[in-house]
């Protein structure tokens, strides 16, 4: 999860794709989000001899629009992946433990480090979702 702030000159609805990047925005007057999907990668991890994985990340976007046009909120990254495994870990641990704090506590502690562990592929698709929804509103 990431604060962000986009110009957007004019509250707008916009669809585009490029390069198999897909970029989703919808901003009335004062509320907007934006979803953006980038093309199916092919990821090659050698743990334990070569594996291939197909995977495509999202951006998940809602926030305000202030009096000078600037988009401003939260964004999500990959939400379905990472609220399904916090979830399982969740219910894991506290079925485990018992207690639905100590699930709590470490659900929260895992999707800190994964926020940590993935902070500059987000910062990456944050910004490519910024120069999608700022490119239309240029011209």
């Amino acid at each position: 999860m990431k604060k962000f702030e986009f110009d957007i000159k004019t509250p707008k609805k916009l669809s585009i794709e490029e390069n198999d990047w897909t970029c989703k925005m919808k901003c009335s007057n004062k509320i907007g989000f934006f979803c953006l999907k980038s093309p199916v990668t092919k990821e090659i991890t050698y743990n334990k001899g070569e594996t291939i994985r197909y995977c495509r990340h999202t951006v998940l976007g809602i926030g305000y629009v202030d009096d000078g046009f600037v988009f401003k909120g939260v964004a999500v990254f990959d939400f379905y992946e990472r609220c399904l495994f916090v979830l399982a870990l969740l219910i894991g641990i506290s079925y485990a433990a018992g207690s639905i704090y100590s699930g709590c506590f470490w659900a929260s502690l895992f999707y800190l480090l994964i926020t940590f562990l993935s902070r500059d592929d987000d910062d990456f698709y944050l910004h490519k979702a910024q120069m999608m929804c700022q490119v239309e509103s240029h011209y």
